[in-house]
């Protein structure tokens, strides 16, 4: 994001801040981004509240997404990065049954899992709509 406040800051200033911004991995990473969320192209733009898989590959946004987690030096990142095999659980819909089956093996949902991986989800696209 540009430097905030700039109170007290001459216009040249602030024309450079900005284009300091502009120029910078922070802001290439969010243009990149916002660009795969309004076009066409690719599963993001069509991705809701309701989607229950993802079948692109999501490597580009998952790893750009990382790597603008690390230049904005957000707290609390646990991860090495994001992965598509993770990811694609935080995307399946909410499931009212307590084990589900996929690829022939039986797994148990809890309630807390359901919820966590509704509220990444959420959390998700909270990214994106404020990068537009």
């Amino acid at each position: 994001m540009p430097p905030r406040g700039g109170r007290g800051q001459s216009e040249e200033v602030k024309t450079a801040n900005f284009e300091t911004y502009q120029n910078s991995d922070e802001h290439k990473i969010c243009t990149l981004l916002n660009k795969m969320w309004t076009t066409d192209g690719h599963e993001l733009k069509e991705m809701h509240p309701g989607s229950d898989d993802i079948l692109d590959d999501w490597d580009i946004p998952l790893s750009k997404l990382f790597k603008l987690t690390e230049i904005l030096k957000v707290p609390g990142r646990k991860a090495k990065s994001y992965e598509q095999g993770m990811f694609r659980t935080m995307v399946f819909k909410r499931l009212q049954e307590d084990f589900i089956v996929i690829d022939g093996v039986t797994y148990e949902v809890t309630n807390s899992a359901n919820q966590d991986h509704f509220d990444c989800k959420e959390k998700f696209m909270t990214i994106f709509q404020h990068l537009e």
